[in-house]
């Protein structure tokens, strides 16, 4: 069985288009068809680290595949339950996509953020994360998957240097840059960019249907190794509006 864990990246998000016959579908539910496995996610979106890691910590002996998606390592990793979906708000533009019932709470977040973000321990956080995921994975034969959508990305000038971990105690396999095949998206599609300038993103994982299922195959092609692969650099990757038809035709 696989256990998936990590944040909108990893995401099943159910209420949105599964058609396996059109084939859209997110990367896990194709990574589990690949594999001939069940799949538990426990990914949320808009969380943080932390929430992975304790999610993490109480299940992940149940699996002999996992696959942690490692979120932004800025996010709120101390907030309370009720609020873990919160984790990613720092900036006011984070806040209008919000359920109105959320914003008040969320700008409270924004105004915080200059006063108790600190950004060594943050990264202190990612690295025993990283570290604790990996040993225990390796203690109890479990094949990881690393998977890090912001790292070697050029949209975030303090992870643009990546990696920002020391990667000496990898056990599993390593997956960069998947945020900038998410962009590039964006940018080779105007009506992609037209919807996400007004509306939330529903491609499943932030990518579209022929991408999940490229990175399915490339944690197949991989699964037994420890590679270091930088996925924009890879040329399996489409950007042609066909395969975001789904999005939007989505309300």
């Amino acid at each position: 069985m696989i256990g998936i864990y990590g944040d909108s990246f990893a995401d099943l998000n159910p209420a949105e288009t599964h058609d396996r016959k059109k084939e859209i579908l997110p990367w896990a539910l194709w990574l589990g068809e690949f594999l001939n496995s069940d799949i538990q996610c426990h990914a949320r979106s808009g969380t943080s680290l932390w929430f992975s890691y304790t999610q993490f910590l109480q299940t992940y002996k149940n699996y002999d595949t996992i696959v942690f998606c490692y979120t932004n390592y800025m996010r709120w990793n101390g907030l309370s339950e009720n609020y873990k979906s919160l984790s990613n708000i720092r900036h006011i533009e984070d806040v209008k996509y919000l359920p109105v019932h959320e914003q008040e709470k969320a700008k409270f977040l924004v105004q915080a953020f200059e006063f108790m973000y600190n950004d060594d321990l943050n990264k202190f956080i990612y690295q025993q994360i990283f570290q604790e995921v990996n040993k225990l994975c390796k203690q109890s034969n479990i094949t990881l998957i690393n998977l890090f959508p912001f790292e070697n990305t050029k949209f975030y000038d303090n992870l643009s240097k990546s990696p920002l971990l020391n990667l000496q105690d990898t056990h599993g396999l390593c997956l960069t840059g998947l945020l900038e095949i998410s962009v590039k998206e964006s940018e080779s599609s105007k009506k992609l960019h037209e919807r996400l300038n007004t509306k939330n993103d529903v491609r499943h994982c932030h990518i579209n249907s022929f991408n999940n299922k490229s990175l399915a195959n490339i944690i197949v092609d991989n699964i037994h190794t420890t590679n270091y692969i930088k996925l924009p650099n890879l040329d399996c990757f489409q950007y042609d509006d066909i395969y975001l038809n789904h999005t939007f035709n989505y309300d």
